[in-house]
């Protein structure tokens, strides 16, 4: 074999293990990319799912104690209640002993 076909062997092993590097990368590059992109939407999907359940428990806590408030409150209009019986009976009471003393 002449030098010049061990030259032309060598240079051609070599350009081919450099494209099968450059393929190879090329293709490791793409699934790698891929990835990321199911990476990032699996993020999303999750993201969102937590965003979601985050304004679920916001809202029940919103109507626990709206509830709370508003058991609060009523409570309170029945002492007011209560307390404007008492203050009429009183009134009366009162009305009926200075009849009396005329």
């Amino acid at each position: 074999m002449s030098v010049l076909a061990i030259i032309f062997i060598a240079v051609a092993l070599i350009a081919g293990v450099v494209a099968g590097f450059v393929i190879a990368n090329s293709r490791l590059n793409k699934s790698s990319v891929q990835e990321k992109q199911n990476l990032i939407k699996e993020a999303e999907v999750k993201a969102e799912a937590f965003k979601q359940e985050k304004i679920l428990q916001a809202k029940e806590k919103f109507l626990q104690l709206k509830a709370e408030h508003d058991k609060s409150v009523n409570e309170r209009n029945q002492q007011i209640v209560v307390l404007e019986n008492k203050a009429k009976q009183r009134e009366s009471e009162l009305s009926k002993k200075s009849r009396r003393s005329y």
